[in-house]
């Protein structure tokens, strides 16, 4: 891909998420996005068939620098790949990654706007689950990995978001979050 073209894709999305900023998912049409992004939509339809390809795009691009990023922590501080310190280096990345989005990111709550809400939700529960998948013959939960997923990905986001809304530092949620995940994650929900 050339820089050029790399550019475009980064103003579709870039402008994509300003709209966010603005107005509900379903409220944002592909003439809006390319009208702020100054491209023409047969430029967008090169790059996104929809606004939902572009969204999908977005968290998909998410999701995978999370993964390299969780790659680059697990060997500097877990080389032995221990499951639990595995999940806090996982919640450590996502905080790092969202603290720069939150404007973004708190709009993905189901009462604020649900498209946006599912979308993300649902990339961050995939990405959840593979780890969980990783590390099924240490840990082994008494639920299914997606329900067990589902419950860490929507308590800790909502915990997280509370934390944030009381203007706490992120080192202070940092702490506190892990906290609570390794609580949950040494409880009797994940032994057999």
């Amino acid at each position: 891909m050339h820089v050029y073209e790399t550019k475009t894709k980064e103003r579709i999305q870039n402008s994509f998420i300003e709209e966010l900023n603005e107005k509900q998912f379903e409220q944002i049409h592909v003439a809006d996005v390319c009208r702020r992004a100054h491209v023409s939509r047969v430029t967008f339809y090169n790059w996104y068939s929809d606004k939902f390809e572009l969204l999908d795009d977005i968290f998909n691009e998410m999701i995978v620098e999370i993964r390299k990023k969780m790659d680059v922590r697990q060997q500097a501080n877990n080389p032995e790949d221990e499951p639990i310190q595995g999940y806090i280096n996982l919640l450590d990345i996502i905080l790092e990654s969202t603290a720069g989005q939150y404007d973004f990111l708190k709009k993905a709550e189901e009462n604020e706007d649900s498209w946006l809400y599912y979308y993300f939700y649902n990339s961050i529960l995939k990405g959840i689950v593979s780890l969980m998948e990783r590390y099924a013959g240490t840990i082994s939960p008494r639920f299914s990995s997606e329900q067990t997923a589902s419950f860490l990905c929507g308590g800790l986001w909502n915990f997280i978001r509370t934390c944030r809304s009381r203007q706490m530092k992120e080192d202070e949620i940092r702490h506190q979050a892990e906290e609570l995940l390794k609580a949950i994650l040494t409880s009797d929900a994940f032994r057999q």
